[in-house]
């Protein structure tokens, strides 16, 4: 969605750098609004249904962009948790599995917590802290 708000030029208003304009200067209201709701619709086709109650229809675009990124940091923590939880809980039992099944299991929890944008201990312990 960033990208598209970009592409639009939008990223001040979703950011706040465009402050609402006093409507006594018409024309830099009207410019704000406008742009505004071009942002807010832009967010609001975007979203998923899930994701609706989370913005409100009267806010400005900076409020929106800000309730929503509040509410995917927290999941991304969430989903960081019960990441690193599912890696120091996996054991390695030889009834259950062989040991390539259980090091594909290993890697793939490590890989979820890559693209969380984390650096896994299987990942450190394969490659180090340079890669």
């Amino acid at each position: 969605m960033d990208c598209i708000l970009h592409l639009f030029d939008l990223s001040e208003y979703i950011e706040g750098q465009v402050q609402k304009p006093d409507p006594e200067n018409k024309n830099a209201h009207e410019t704000w609004r406008r742009h505004d709701n071009i942002a807010r619709f832009l967010i609001s086709i975007n979203i998923r249904d899930e994701e609706m109650p989370h913005i409100y229809e009267s806010s400005p675009a900076a409020d929106m962009w800000r309730n929503l990124s509040a509410v995917h940091e927290a999941m991304t923590w969430q989903a960081t948790m019960d990441g690193l939880r599912a890696l120091v809980r996996a054991k390695w039992v030889p009834r259950e599995r062989s040991l390539p099944e259980h090091f594909n299991e290993m890697k793939r929890l490590n890989d979820k917590l890559l693209q969380l944008g984390l650096m896994g201990p299987f990942h450190r312990a394969l490659y180090g802290n340079w890669h």
